[in-house]
């Protein structure tokens, strides 16, 4: 099979990313051919994404300055050059309805969707394209059960992590404390670490992961034993990361995996999470849980001795990860492809006076690019919405 990822480039180092280099790097081992088309623009770098990724045959889909009608067009450009069996939208909204657009033309590409998230945005794109998505996926079982009903071939795939690269240790008590992942407080809640650290005594708090709130928590923890190690790769954690640490923590008020944890698991170290939206229906992480920023409640659970094994379920290891995707996409290349008719899509062009004009996202986007116009974006999700 001839898979096409459509990726963005704005972020990387997180689940989502190490998700797709996981199922890439499978597949190539598989026999399929893959390519990828990573989004470009002011914020998303596709040179900078491939240096820290792998990335299999990666295509730059310019953006920069555009609107969705001329991101989209690109896209299709994309596609019909690589003419793929399957196409696999992560958090790129456009290629999601450029692919689904394509099919009301008679194209023969199947629509793999997976979903890495909670947000209701995610369902309602689905929602969307349901008559055109040949298959709906999420690492989280908790959005795969809202899914049924709304998208037919409905699959809870969790994302799959490595196995240890030696037996995991036991651990006696807690003292080596870490926190993995994006340094963001909106999602991720990192600044929590900062109070966390004046509730303890007697342990020392390793961040693995960059973001934009890195000065902040440097600055919050000044004076306490906290060590900061930069983005590492997975490789590194395994190595040389994983093996010192007793408990990690997530603080997360929503999180699909979350991977971090699965891959704590796995290396014998015990995970102390928030009540994250998605946990409960997951059913993995139910020992050592506090409320979304209750602190004090975390602090607590660090002075419970550790359990004697700490055991990731076989489903979010990588063999069966590898295994279920497999056994999904052969499915789904011996049914039937999905159609529907130009009216079940959302509009495809951006709002403005040329919309008034009713010449369609495509002759919108050519009259565009012939009068230059061009878009300042703000952020990454403006540039390239997922």
């Amino acid at each position: 099979m001839r898979i096409l990822f459509c990726s963005q480039a704005a972020h990387s180092g997180g689940g989502v990313e190490a998700w797709m280099e996981a199922l890439t790097s499978a597949l190539l081992a598989r026999g399929h051919e893959v390519h990828t088309a990573l989004a470009k623009g002011r914020f998303h770098d596709p040179a900078r994404y491939a240096a820290r990724h792998v990335v299999a045959n990666p295509i730059e889909v310019d953006g920069a300055g555009a609107t969705r009608e001329v991101r989209i067009t690109n896209l299709l450009r994309v596609f019909e050059r690589v003419q793929p069996d399957i196409i696999i939208p992560v958090n790129l909204a456009d290629a999601l309805y450029a692919a689904s657009y394509a099919k009301t033309k008679g194209s023969t590409w199947r629509i793999a969707l997976c979903i890495h998230s909670q947000g209701e945005d995610r369902i309602d794109q689905v929602r969307s394209c349901a008559p055109f998505i040949d298959l709906a996926v999420s690492v989280s079982r908790r959005v795969a059960l809202q899914l049924e009903g709304i998208a037919p071939n409905v699959r809870h795939i969790p994302t799959g992590v490595p196995l240890p690269l030696a037996p995991p240790r036991k651990r006696e008590r807690i003292e080596q404390i870490a926190y993995v992942g994006r340094l963001d407080d909106g999602e991720k809640r990192v600044l929590d670490l900062i109070p966390l650290m004046h509730e303890l005594d007697g342990v020392t708090l390793h961040i693995a992961g960059s973001g934009p709130e890195e000065p902040r928590l440097r600055e919050g923890l000044r004076g306490m034993p906290a060590v900061f190690h930069g983005d590492l790769s997975r490789a590194q954690l395994y190595e040389t990361f994983y093996p010192g640490i007793d408990a990690l923590f997530v603080f997360s008020p929503a999180e699909a995996g979350p991977i971090v944890a699965w891959e704590a698991m796995a290396n014998g170290i015990v995970p102390i999470v928030s009540d994250f939206v998605g946990r409960e229906e997951e059913g993995v992480l139910r020992d050592r849980v506090f409320p979304v920023g209750d602190v004090v409640a975390a602090a607590k659970l660090i002075r419970e001795p550790p359990p004697a094994r700490v055991e990731l379920p076989a489903a979010y290891a990588l063999p069966a990860f590898e295994q279920s995707w497999q056994d999904a996409l052969s499915m789904l290349h011996e049914m039937p492809i999905r159609r529907g008719p130009s009216a079940a899509l959302p509009s495809l062009v951006s709002p403005g006076r040329l919309t008034r004009l009713g010449l369609g996202f495509e002759g919108t986007a050519r009259i565009r690019r012939l009068l230059g116009h061009h878009f300042e974006h703000q952020d990454p999700g403006s540039e390239w919405p997922h």
